[in-house]
């Protein structure tokens, strides 16, 4: 991925390598590995799971969440602004026969002006494959941006 950040000669090249997990199937969980880490992984409360525990529905809203954040970070850093902080909630539609149907987003930024954090939202949308990957196959986004 290039990018070139508006209002500066910066670029930036991040290659990514193919990503791996692997699901083997542990009690009444599953046991899933990838980048040297292990977590158990249980189904969604309504298809007879826990009340507490990781769940694939939680993952996916979870890998949107921390990409945000990790990218507007970097974009935040890329554009020269330091020791801002931000949040980012996801909650995700998802019914079982349909998929993912909307994602709600919301960024609270803290450290920065309400121009600055719709910047670097603006292209921490461009950049993160997450968020990419996610858009491009249709998925609805409501995204709201704040600063306290």
């Amino acid at each position: 991925m290039v990018a070139d950040m508006a209002g500066s000669s910066e670029k930036f090249k991040i290659v990514l390598k193919p990503v791996t997990a692997e699901a083997v199937p542990s009690g009444d969980a599953v046991k899933v590995a990838t980048g040297g880490v292990q977590i158990d992984v249980y189904p969604e409360r309504e298809a007879g799971g826990p009340e507490r525990g990781l769940t694939p529905l939680g993952l996916l809203a979870a890998s949107l969440a921390s990409c945000e954040v990790l990218m507007s970070r970097l974009v935040g850093r890329m554009l020269g602004y330091n020791g801002f902080d931000v949040r980012v909630a996801v909650t995700a539609d998802i019914q079982v026969a349909e998929g993912l149907r909307s994602l709600s987003i919301r960024y609270v930024f803290k450290g920065v002006d309400m121009d600055t954090a719709n910047l670097i939202v603006s292209k921490v949308k461009e950049l993160c494959p997450v968020y990419n990957s996610l858009v491009r196959n249709g998925v609805s986004v409501e995204e709201n941006v704040e600063v306290e």
